[in-house]
C-alpha cells in the first residue's frame, strides 16, 4: 500500500472537481461516471506524475466527449454536487494507495454503492470506508493487490490445464 501524498491529494482533489463538474454535462451521473473510469483519460491518471499531467476539468471533459464521439444525454439520474465529488475522491483514494487501476476499483465497487452510502461513509477516513466496504462486499485486499491477483489468475490458469499446483 502507498501512502496518500501530496501527488495522490493533488490527484484526488482534481477527479473530485471533474466528478463534481459532470453536472456541467447532460447525461445521467452514473453513465458520466462510467465513460470516465473506462476512458483513457482516467488511465493517464492511473499511470502519470501529477507534475507532468495537464489537470484542466474543461480540457478532461472535452477529451472525455472526443473520446466517446461526443457528449452523451442518455440517463437521468443526476448525483448531487457532494456526492459526485466525494465519489470522485474515493475512487482516485483507492486506486492510488493500492496501486490499482481505477477500472479495476470500478470493476468492484459502483458508483451507486458508494453513492447509497455518502451521508455515513463521507465524514470517516477513507480507511475506514474502506475497509467497510470490503467487508459489505465481501472482498479483501488481496483483491486491490496486483502479486495476489496474479497469483490467484496463475493457479486458476494451471487448475485448468489439469497441473498439480502445491500451495505455499
Amino acid at each position: 500500500m502507498r501512502e496518500f501524498d501530496k501527488a495522490g491529494s493533488h490527484l484526488a482533489s482534481f477527479q473530485a472537481k471533474l466528478c463534481e463538474a459532470s453536472l456541467q454535462e447532460e447525461c445521467s451521473s452514473p453513465i458520466f461516471l462510467r465513460r470516465l473510469f473506462k476512458s483513457r483519460w482516467i488511465e493517464s491518471l492511473d499511470n502519470g506524475d501529477p507534475d507532468l499531467l495537464p489537470l484542466d476539468v474543461d480540457r478532461a471533459l472535452r477529451e472525455l466527449n472526443e473520446e466517446y464521439g461526443g457528449p452523451s444525454s442518455y440517463g437521468q439520474i443526476r448525483y448531487s454536487k457532494d456526492e459526485l465529488f466525494w465519489i470522485g475522491w474515493f475512487y482516485r483514494y483507492i486506486a492510488y494507495t493500492r496501486q490499482v487501476s481505477t477500472l479495476l476499483v470500478y470493476h468492484y465497487i459502483k458508483p451507486d454503492y458508494l453513492r447509497d452510502r455518502y451521508y455515513v461513509y463521507h465524514t470517516q477516513s477513507e480507511e475506514w470506508g474502506f475497509a467497510r466496504i470490503l467487508e459489505n462486499l465481501h472482498l479483501s485486499e488481496e483483491d486491490f493487490d496486483y502479486n495476489a491477483r496474479l497469483k490467484r489468475a496463475m493457479r486458476n490458469y494451471y487448475k485448468k490445464l489439469g497441473c498439480i499446483l502445491v500451495d505455499k
